[in-house]
């Protein structure tokens, strides 16, 4: 599926909060479908992708996100997906995509409060965690 790298690295850090924890619930994954959508709202928006390509997206990049989440890859990784975003007009958008992609399943696990955690620092933000 061909999306713009903005896009691949916005929906990058969204799985990678689905997948922080280690576990995936349907909650998780529908909240990151509507949330997904939501992003043709950003000032600099991606494209707008349907509920399939979504899917499609999804089922075709989650195995190497989980890989680089466990693996000596993972800050190369996310420094680069937060660097080339780092002139997004919507990063706040964003941070509260993951939170609530955190909260879906009614737990924050911790390995998902660090993932927000660097992205904001990252992106030098403040942000509260709930």
């Amino acid at each position: 599926m061909d999306v713009s790298r903005k896009t691949d690295d916005i929906l990058s850090l969204l799985v990678a909060t689905i997948l922080a924890d280690k576990r995936v619930y349907a909650r998780e994954i529908d909240t990151f479908l509507k949330a997904a959508k939501k992003l043709a709202q950003l000032p600099d928006a991606p494209v707008n992708l349907s509920e399939a390509k979504l899917l499609l997206w999804y089922e075709t990049n989650s195995d190497s996100i989980k890989d680089k989440l466990s693996s000596s890859k993972f800050e190369p990784w996310l420094d680069g997906c937060l660097s080339r975003l780092r002139n997004l007009k919507g990063k706040r958008y964003i941070t509260d995509i993951m939170t609530e992609i955190a909260n879906a399943d009614d737990e924050f696990h911790v390995s998902e409060k660090a993932l927000l955690v660097l992205t904001a620092k990252h992106w030098n933000m403040d942000i509260q965690l709930h």
